[in-house]
């Protein structure tokens, strides 16, 4: 006599409880999921009792819209990021490190969305403020120009790209020392793009001992 199926394994447990469950966490939109989780947020911050204006609420901007970008809510992101830089201001004063680590973030997700243009003013705007604060040998002020660099090398702008380059082997030298690794790789990209703008004779001289 054939033995009659149920939902019952083995050990005599019923399975049929986490099967349901797994088949109602498969048919969750992961993306629309976060976009209301952050919509909550943000309604209950514009609600608060200082009009929603601290750096905790700042940063809690800023990392909703670091992890929108993350989720491929670009759009979205964009909003939320360029109100976190709107309050770093405000709170903080124009010239804070924290506006310009803001706007780098920003302008990543500018460049999502293809507009590279605003993502360049972005990111110039951010490199001013880490000059005026005297903080361009940090990593954040590093990354912030070796984007710019890319930028200008996928759009063809080759002798901005240089000048970037320029920039961040002497921040790097200065951040990790002239002989790191660090330097190196950064005078190694550099050597891969100057030919673009100078004569090669200059890229062989990037290497001497």
């Amino acid at each position: 006599m054939a033995r009659k199926k149920d939902s019952a394994n083995e050990n005599g447990l019923d399975t049929s409880t986490d099967t349901d469950s797994l088949s109602r966490l498969q048919t969750i939109d992961a993306s629309k999921t976060v976009r209301e989780g952050s919509r909550r947020i943000i309604e209950v911050i514009h609600r608060s009792e200082n009009g929603g204006k601290s750096i905790d609420i700042a940063v809690c901007l800023s990392t909703i819209g670091d992890c929108l970008l993350k989720s491929r809510q670009t759009k979205e992101s964009i909003l939320r990021l360029e109100e976190a830089v709107y309050m770093f201001r405000d709170v903080l004063g124009s010239f804070h490190v924290e506006v310009a680590k803001s706007l780098f973030v920003l302008a990543k997700a500018y460049v999502k969305v293809g507009e590279i243009e605003t993502a360049l003013e972005k990111l110039d705007e951010a490199c001013n403020i880490f000059a005026s604060q005297k903080e361009r040998n940090n990593y954040e002020s590093i990354v912030n120009s070796e984007l710019m660099a890319t930028l200008f090398i996928e759009g063809g702008n080759w002798n901005r790209a240089s000048e970037k380059f320029e920039e961040v082997i002497i921040m790097k030298s200065y951040l990790y020392g002239e002989n790191s690794i660090q330097v190196a790789k950064a005078m190694n990209d550099y050597a891969i793009i100057l030919p673009q703008s100078l004569a090669h004779s200059v890229v062989f001289g990037q290497y001497d001992c």
